[in-house]
Order: C-alpha cells, then structure tokens, then sequence
C-alpha cells in the first residue's frame, strides 16, 4: 500500500508540474514575452533547445516538439519535486525554480552558445528567466502545498510517505 500512495503522490506531481508549465508559459505570453529584451534570441528557450538538437530553425515538427518538450519537461520535474521534497511547500518550490533555473543557466545555455548565464546578452537574459523559473516553481509549491493538505500527507524519521489508518 505504501508504495502505491507514493506513486500517486508522484503522479499529482508529474500533473501540478504541467500545471506549473502552463502557469509559466501564461506568465511569459502576457506579461514578458521571449523576446523582451533578450537581444537577438527571439525563440523560447525550448523551441532554440529543440532547434539545435534538430539542426532546424523553423517548421511545424519543431513547434510541436519544443511545445510537447516543454510540458514534459516540467512534468518530470514536478515529479522529482514530490519525490524529494517532504513536505512540499510554497518556499520549497521557489526554492526548486531557482535551482532549475541555475542548472539550465550553466548547463543549456552555453551549450546553445549564448555563453553562462547569458551574460554576453547582458543582465536582462539572466534575470528575466530566473523570473519565468521563480513563476514555475513558485506555482508548482503552492500546488504541492495544497495537496499535501487536502490528502492530509504526513512522513515518518526518514521522510517516508506515512498511510492513514
């Protein structure tokens, strides 16, 4: 029994983590856009990720993968976020934004050549993903924060899943 509450406890996560996605995508189309002061980048982030996997700068298979990639993405994060965070928190997910953000920061980035951080695009670059990252994690805490309410989740010593009854 244990095992399955944590694999449903994960699977809330997967989902909050689209809904996360969803929340950041919203946050960018309204309010910042990709290309606000970004200088010359002008794609999104996934859509320059799947574009040099796919040696392609535009086309619909690319739309639809960087699309598709994106929510993935954030599923899978929001699954690791329900398996190692215990209890999940509001601070917990801004906490686990910005961890993403610095990982993608100094991993994707230099490898889309837009070198650390961004920084030889100046400042904005860093700080306006770092706020896209901040608006994921902060709603995929409030999420999770909300659930582990609702299913009264309580943990043990070692931060294991405790079932009621």
């Amino acid at each position: 029994m244990h095992e399955r509450d944590e694999l449903q406890r994960i699977m809330r996560g997967a989902i909050w983590g689209a809904l996360a996605t969803l929340a950041m995508v919203v946050f960018l189309g309204m309010g910042l856009g990709w290309s606000a002061g970004l200088g010359h980048v002008r794609a999104s982030f996934p859509r320059l990720i799947v574009g040099q996997i796919l040696s392609r700068e535009h086309g619909f298979a690319l739309g639809l993968l960087s699309f598709v990639g994106t929510f993935v993405c954030g599923s899978l994060a929001g699954a690791a976020f329900a398996f190692f965070s215990r209890p999940m928190t509001f601070a917990k997910g801004v906490g686990f934004g910005i961890f993403l953000w610095f990982f993608t920061q100094i991993t994707f980035i230099p490898w889309l050549g837009l070198s650390d951080f961004g920084l030889a695009r100046g400042g904005r670059f860093a700080f306006l993903t770092l706020l896209v990252y901040v608006v994921y994690g902060a709603t995929l805490g409030a999420l999770g924060a909300r659930d582990e309410r609702k299913h009264h989740a309580t943990f043990d010593d070692l931060g294991r899943l405790r079932v009621p009854g």
